[in-house]
């Protein structure tokens, strides 16, 4: 078998994958529902130059969703955890300028640990304080659950040895990775939603809030603070 006919093999076990998968699991409907969300956001904070990130995390679901589906687990966990950190940097530097300015040029690395800082970082008492105090005493369990889709995406991308168990050397449909990939894109849009909220939604006009309002209703109606900011009850 030549170079080319291995790839193509490769390339029609992939794509009996890609069938099955579809008849299955859907998948897509989750995913689309999370891109329509951040697009939604994309539009509410389109004001703040940084938003533009979100595009990028939205091209990294997609292509997240794509390899998954065709059975790719590992290379579509990494393009999930790249979208998060996307997402999480679009937060981050509406409220950092000076390190967004040295971003666009070079001179500014996006770090993960800076992102999630204690005392800093998008999820921390400071930001909550500034932006949504009333939502401050979620944040440190919040932190906590970021912090942990972040290290269990991880352990795919860097190979952790456990990893290797539940997934197969063969491009074959993985029904308990297609599962955690389903549970993680629902834990990221909950997620998401929260960040944002407590970034941006104290600042958004009502009229800006209307196409939000279904997205954090559905995945934040638990959280008291932020359902009476949104006018529901108390």
């Amino acid at each position: 078998m030549n170079p080319s006919e291995y790839y193509k093999k490769l390339n029609q076990q992939c794509e009996a994958v890609f069938d099955e998968s579809l008849d299955k699991d859907g998948l897509p409907g989750d995913v689309h529902d999370l891109i329509l969300n951040l697009s939604d956001w994309n539009s509410a904070i389109s004001q703040y130059p940084s938003a533009h990130l979100i595009n990028n995390a939205i091209e990294q679901i997609d292509m997240s969703c794509l390899l998954c589906l065709k059975g790719l687990h590992r290379q579509s966990f990494k393009s999930l955890r790249l979208a998060i950190e996307m997402i999480c940097s679009s937060i981050y530097f509406s409220a950092y300028n000076l390190e967004y300015k040295e971003w666009l040029i070079g001179g500014y690395d996006i770090k993960w640990s800076v992102l999630t800082d204690k005392e800093n970082g998008i999820l921390s008492d400071r930001f909550c304080n500034a932006y949504f105090p009333e939502c401050s005493k979620i944040v440190s369990p919040n932190w906590i659950q970021l912090k942990t889709i972040y290290r269990e995406l991880s352990e795919m991308v860097h190979g952790n040895n456990q990893t290797w168990d539940i997934e197969s050397n063969e491009i074959k449909y993985n029904d308990s990775l297609s599962k955690k990939y389903k549970d993680t894109i629902k834990k990221i849009t909950i997620m998401i939603n929260l960040m944002f909220c407590i970034r941006f939604l104290c600042e958004l006009k009502d009229s800006e809030n209307d196409s939000l309002d279904s997205h954090i209703n559905d995945n934040l109606n638990h959280i008291e603070q932020i359902r009476i900011k949104i006018g529901g009850p108390v």
